[in-house]
Formats: structure tokens, C-alpha cells, sequence
């Protein structure tokens, strides 16, 4: 098998995607017991296309959430960049592309012998939460809580190939939402290609 080279690391806030989302999820479990009345988690490959049935079922387990959904804004966005810049610094990571969303983050993320990707995204997202208390920029409801959703999504990529579609696909991620691009907006972010030249 092929070395990993680097991984696409999707973090959510919470109420973005419930883990029994009738268009599935990448969850294996509902860990929410408020949330458990509302059928077992549900795999990618198990996914129903939308309809008003599921869009009806996707609704009432968002009325089910115990605090507001997270959706941030540009400010609070800004926030989180400069927390990730934090732990880039603190960890010596090479973050390869970045967006942040109204409602998640999309990251690829070089290969860290040191630390693994799932304690990377752990890392990433504390600095960014401390940042945003630190700035006085805490969604709504998330004063006495972490604005993030639980579950961190990994996508391993073993061919430098792989690695240039996913920063394609992070770096198109905010134009398709109708945002602004983000490429060369966050100074944490290495170009893979002078990267590769580097080495």
C-alpha cells in the first residue's frame, strides 16, 4: 500500500450534519441520546437522495438539537483562521489548502509523523475555539459550550494526484456556496507544487 502523504480533514459546527441524516453521514454512531430517537447512524454509502420525506426527517432532528445550530460569520471565520495559524506555528504543520465555511472547515493537511491527523484536527480546533473566546467572537449559543460538532471526518491520500484534487476541491468549495475564494487568503497555507520543488 502506498505511504499517506497528507489527508483532507472536514470539521463541522454543531447541527451541520446529524449523524442519522437521511442523505447519510459519515458517522458510525449517534452518540447524541437526544438524537437517538431518530434512527442509527447513517453510512455515506447507505445515502437516500432527497426528497420531502427525508428534507421533512432532516428538520425534525435539527428541531431536536439541545442549542442552536452554529453558523458563523466573516469575523468569527477571520478568528478561526488565526487560531489554525496558532497551531500551524505551535506544531509545525503544512496545511496544503483551507476554507472555512458558514457551517464547516475543509483542511488537506501534510503527513505529520508526530501527531496523527485525528489528534491534529483535536489541536486545530482548540486553538481556533480559544481564539474565538480570546477575540469575543463565540457563536450564539456556544458560551458555556464548543461551537464544533464531535465527529472529525478523515480522508487519507496516498498519490500526489489525490493530494492536487482535494486542494481543488477545498479551493472551490467557498465559490460553489457563492462565497469569495479564499486561495492565498490564509498566510498559514504552502502551495503544493512549491512545496514538491522544495523537498
Amino acid at each position: 500500500m502506498e505511504p499517506i502523504l497528507a489527508a483532507m480533514l472536514t470539521f463541522s459546527f454543531y447541527g451541520f450534519w446529524p449523524p442519522n441524516d437521511p442523505q447519510g453521514s459519515s458517522s458510525d454512531t449517534v452518540w447524541a441520546k437526544h438524537l437517538r430517537p431518530f434512527g442509527p447512524a447513517t453510512k455515506a454509502n447507505e445515502r437516500i437522495y432527497r426528497n420531502r420525506e427525508s428534507n421533512q426527517k432532516r428538520q425534525a432532528i435539527k428541531n431536536a438539537y439541545i442549542r442552536p445550530e452554529v453558523k458563523i460569520n466573516g469575523h468569527q471565520a477571520r478568528a478561526i483562521g488565526r487560531g489554525f495559524a496558532t497551531a500551524v506555528s505551535n506544531a509545525e504543520y503544512i496545511i496544503l489548502a483551507c476554507a472555512i465555511m458558514h457551517d464547516h472547515c475543509h483542511l488537506v493537511v501534510r503527513d505529520n509523523p508526530q501527531r496523527p491527523f485525528k489528534r491534529m484536527a483535536r489541536h486545530l480546533k482548540s486553538m481556533a475555539t480559544r481564539q474565538l473566546r480570546e477575540e469575543n467572537h463565540v457563536p450564539t449559543g456556544c458560551e458555556q459550550a464548543t461551537p464544533w460538532g464531535e465527529y472529525n471526518n478523515v480522508i487519507y491520500l496516498h498519490s500526489p494526484n489525490e493530494v492536487r484534487r482535494k486542494i481543488q476541491y477545498v479551493e472551490m468549495n467557498p465559490v460553489k456556496a457563492g462565497m469569495k475564494s479564499q486561495i492565498a487568503f490564509w498566510d498559514f497555507v504552502v502551495d503544493y507544487e512549491y512545496f514538491l520543488r522544495t523537498q
